[in-house]
């Protein structure tokens, strides 16, 4: 009796193990696919927002120069031609941000190539100092009126604090704080990806450009901050229910 016993525990055991060890290669993979997912996003962006600093203006917006152009087309065409060392400065150094980003998330970089990781990290940070400002000079000439202004606005100010704050904990050696704060920039920069989403979502859906660039002014970071300190708060519950065992 206390054989079967024993025999029917080690059995349970065996199969929780293996329980486990599938759920783990199944998150592997699901993490792996999401870095790639953005990693990919995040590089195609980049390389199609420095369009901006390659092609004129009057092709980029060519019903601009037509008598019934419409009024978004007129702003950026307008935005280009007025303010182009703004726009460049943002356009040039966010999507190098962008394309960086991803990588400062790998763990076996951080592991294997820790000057990589450190130089790799500085460009990111200064790209977005310099992106970030440019940001908050053009927030106010936004389109879309007071709403955008204001998003845009705020976005820029977030973005320049959650780097800033990254920067000041990895030379502290808080790198568990590091950390989070690099998740909360990097959603913040993934923005220049959400924000076409929506756009293109809102745009198929028959809404008009204004009111779309109104919403996604916002839409484009604030569920990307929220789905961040869900996943910080949920590694957070982890690590407690695990010093609680």
């Amino acid at each position: 009796m206390l054989q079967q016993t024993l025999s029917s525990e080690t059995q349970s055991d065996s199969a929780t193990t293996r329980s486990l060890g599938s759920r783990r290669r199944w998150t592997l993979l699901l993490r792996r696919f999401g870095w790639a997912l953005v990693a990919v996003l995040s590089l195609a962006m980049a390389v199609w927002s420095w369009r901006f600093l390659l092609v004129d203006a009057d092709v980029l917006y060519p019903g601009a120069t037509r008598p019934e152009a419409v009024p978004s087309e007129l702003h950026f065409h307008g935005l280009l031609r007025e303010s182009w060392l703004r726009f460049a400065a943002h356009f040039v150094f966010g999507p190098i941000a962008l394309a960086v980003g991803p990588f400062q998330f790998l763990s076996w970089l951080r592991a294997r190539r820790p000057r990589l990781h450190r130089v790799l990290g500085y460009v990111y940070a200064v790209s977005i100092l310099i992106a970030g400002a440019a940001s908050l000079l053009l927030a106010p000439t936004s389109f879309g009126g007071l709403v955008t202004h204001v998003g845009f606005g705020t976005l820029a100010v977030l973005w320049l604090v959650a780097t800033g704050l990254a920067v000041l904990h990895a030379r502290a050696r808080r790198f568990d704080v590091h950390r989070e704060w690099m998740l909360r920039s990097f959603a913040l920069t993934f923005g220049a990806v959400t924000l076409r989403l929506w756009i293109g979502v809102f745009m198929a859906s028959g809404h008009g450009f204004e009111a779309t660039y109104q919403v996604v002014a916002w839409l484009s970071w604030v569920p990307n901050l929220v789905l961040v300190e869900w996943w910080i708060a949920l590694r957070h519950d982890r690590r407690r229910g695990a010093l609680a065992a």
